[in-house]
């Protein structure tokens, strides 16, 4: 992949009977190129795929992952991803609804000054199930890694479970890493597991961090907005808004998100 600006590819089509049990796509980004990738899964049934994706020293290459599922789908998603020496990857997730949705991403360096930064937005409604698990091997001297992940849930038996795993290795000098995980819930008989892990094998680190939290929805915040005159629905937008605006502003098309978003939300519970 050279010199492509976007690129969007649709994996499945929206009816459940077209879904397939496995898809495998392979991406290798060449020396200095610069590439953005969007790639959709929608539609029902069961799926079950893994992507693999190289890239080449210097390059640059943006991944969005959009999960539009319908409420009822079960999917499984696997990410093996190899950062080459100064290759920059901006890997994005979007999981909307969806049974059972697991998501899987894997990072590991073939060279010094490789940088991720590994985004995630997702929202789980009543009985629904999203799981997104990220693992970074920091192998090389100096390279970097950013992880933010900001999910929301509503409704009885909604879960969101996180595990993010770092490991810097022996080899891994100079290393710059931090993960967060921050949840939002919006109503009773919800779920959050977060899990962050760090390993460290070697005192010659710029920074490594992590952190996870998950807190109710602000009742303070609501009738602060509507002291002002604002309606308790469009308070509540407001308050989602402001919790996912900075993280979709870096993955793009932040209005037609959060307006996908909010039409999720069920507004009075």
């Amino acid at each position: 992949m050279s010199g492509i600006e976007y690129l969007s590819i649709t994996t499945v089509d929206t009816e459940p009977r077209t879904l397939m049990p496995f898809d495998h796509l392979s991406v290798y980004a060449k020396p200095n190129s610069a590439a953005t990738l969007r790639l959709l899964y929608p539609g029902s049934g069961r799926f079950n795929g893994e992507v693999e994706i190289d890239l080449a020293e210097g390059a640059r290459l943006t991944i969005i992952s959009i999960q539009d599922w319908r409420p009822e789908a079960v999917a499984q998603l696997r990410y093996r991803i190899n950062i080459g020496k100064d290759a920059e990857l901006r890997h994005a997730v979007i999981t909307l609804q969806g049974q059972w949705i697991q998501h899987e991403t894997a990072v590991t360096y073939t060279g010094p000054g490789g940088r991720a930064e590994l985004l995630g937005v997702y929202f789980a409604g009543a009985g629904q199930h999203l799981q997104h698990s990220v693992y970074i091997d920091h192998n090389q001297p100096n390279t970097t890694s950013l992880v933010d992940y900001r999910g929301a849930l509503q409704g009885e038996n909604a879960r969101s479970s996180w595990v993010g795993e770092v490991s810097i290795r022996p080899e891994g000098i100079g290393t710059d890493t931090y993960e967060s995980n921050k949840n939002l819930i919006l109503s009773d008989g919800c779920r959050v597991d977060a899990v962050p892990n760090l390993e460290i094998e070697t005192g010659e680190v710029r920074r490594a961090g992590h952190s996870a939290t998950a807190g109710r929805f602000d009742d303070e915040q609501l009738f602060y907005l509507m002291s002002r005159g604002i309606s308790p629905a469009e308070a509540r937008r407001l308050v989602v808004q402001g919790f996912f605006a900075s993280i979709l502003a870096r993955i793009g098309d932040s209005e037609d998100w959060m307006e996908r978003i909010n039409a999720s939300v069920v507004l009075g519970v």
